[in-house]
């Protein structure tokens, strides 16, 4: 059975030897060769004769290589979704905080325009008309000095205090307070999310492609993990410098041996 073990070994040294994938593979394959052997010995053949024949009908090394091609190709399918996912989650992340900043300007230009109707009205029954009409309003106050008012009306929402913005006016010693949603708040939070999200990704991408080829080293990973892209093509420069410095020793060790 060592030849087996040997044989098995053998036909999967390019895999990934702790993949899970490739484990089971080899499990499999293994136990399907001491199927086919044991199966010819009580056929009557000798051991060596049984096992070139198994061997022979599981297909060998063109089929295993075909093998670990399809898990290789699948693993990259994958690896590349997952950063083709956080890429475009960035970039349509992007496009919907450039239109909230668009639309929370606008926003603002209709807060000022409630705002100068609360100021104009004195009547409670009025202001909570005018207020009622605007649903990004959560709170409103006015406070006229001159005249001792002060109105106060409160909205209780489940929106959280993060997405919310505090806006003052001031008009003929008329001070209005309105705290609203602000929409560019809500565009910059699904931006860090995005953000976030892709900064994993990418990560998870270099390190497996720094995986694939051997190449995982602490620096590396911190490289990633810290400056994303940038840590990457520092690690992409990295390699090339390296590569000539040992081209160049080669020339120089060729030239001095002559």
């Amino acid at each position: 059975m060592s030849l087996i073990n040997e044989y098995v070994n053998n036909l999967y040294k390019k895999a990934k030897q702790k993949d899970q994938q490739t484990i089971e593979l080899k499990e499999e394959t293994r136990l399907h060769l001491t199927e086919s052997v044991e199966e010819l010995l009580r056929q009557g053949y000798s051991y060596s004769d049984a096992f070139n024949i198994a061997v022979d009908r599981f297909g060998g090394v063109e089929q295993i290589e075909k093998l670990i091609s399809i898990m290789q190709i699948r693993q990259k399918k994958f690896i590349n979704g997952l950063l083709t996912i956080g890429i475009s989650l960035l970039f349509i992340s992007s496009i919907l905080f450039i239109l909230m900043l668009f639309l929370g300007a606008k926003h603002d230009s209709v807060y000022a325009d409630i705002a100068y109707q609360l100021e104009s009205e004195h009547s409670s029954t009025d202001k909570d008309k005018i207020l009622n009409e605007e649903s990004f309003i959560f709170e409103a106050k006015t406070k006229n000095q001159k005249e001792g008012y002060v109105y106060v009306t409160e909205v209780n929402s489940l929106i959280p205090f993060i997405l919310k913005s505090n806006l003052l006016y001031e008009d003929n010693n008329t001070y209005i307070t309105l705290q609203v949603l602000d929409i560019r708040k809500i565009g910059f939070v699904l931006f860090i999310i995005s953000l976030t999200t892709y900064h994993v990704l990418f990560t998870i991408w270099g390190v497996v492609q720094l995986f694939n080829k051997g190449e995982v080293k602490i620096w590396r990973v911190l490289s990633l993990l810290l400056l994303n892209i940038v840590g990457y093509g520092l690690i992409t420069l990295n390699k090339k410098f390296m590569g000539r410095m040992k081209n160049g020793n080669y020339i120089k060790s060729n030239h001095s041996s002559y």
